[in-house]
């Protein structure tokens, strides 16, 4: 096969694959070696309707499509892995942040339902907004969060004033997670 035989072959099977990660795979090989060709971008629309969250992302990503709307969905999509929801809410942020009206309901969403990597990202998106959720909501949710999602509550804490967010900024600084910790001396002023 030529090159461009070979890229139309990758465009195919990211169509057609019935292997999610060799979906990937292809989409990322024709992201590096022809990005702007025919095929990459035959493949990459067909990725943004593929059913597999991270092969959604990798079009978005690699090649720059789809719209804000499809950017939120995949950060509202609570099937989607927690880890592909944290980098499609950078990817929200990043390219959309402008789109408020789309952003910061995904982001909400994602703050309320998501776990672990997405929602440590959600609070920092939320709060790099000035949308920071309120000291109550912040509090509700550490009993889901890992020590990421804590420290990005911690930090967010700061942006609240002291007397609200002081009582559980003190009980996060007897946290296990040096991070956490730190997060919550800086948002204390220490």
């Amino acid at each position: 096969l030529d090159v461009d035989d070979r890229h139309e072959a990758m465009a195919d099977h990211v169509a057609r694959d019935p292997e999610a990660g060799f979906r990937y795979k292809c989409l990322e090989s024709l992201a590096a070696e022809a990005p702007r060709s025919a095929a990459a971008q035959r493949a990459a629309r067909a990725a943004l309707s593929d059913v597999s969250p991270r092969v959604r992302l990798a079009a978005m990503r690699f090649f720059r499509v789809g719209e804000a709307g499809d950017v939120a969905a995949l950060v509202s999509d609570d099937g989607a892995p927690s880890d592909v929801r944290a980098s499609a809410i950078e990817l929200l942020t990043e390219r959309f942040a402008n789109a408020t009206a789309v952003v910061v309901p995904a982001l909400q969403r994602a703050f309320e339902r998501g776990r672990f990597e997405a929602f440590a990202a959600s609070v920092r998106a939320l709060t790099a907004l000035d949308e920071v959720p309120g000291v109550q909501a912040l509090r509700d949710r550490l009993s889901d969060a890992d020590a990421s999602g804590t420290a990005a509550v911690a930090a967010a804490l700061a942006r609240h004033e002291t007397a609200a967010a002081q009582p559980l900024l003190l009980e996060l600084l007897a946290h296990s997670e040096v991070a956490v910790v730190t997060a919550a001396a800086e948002s204390l002023g220490e």
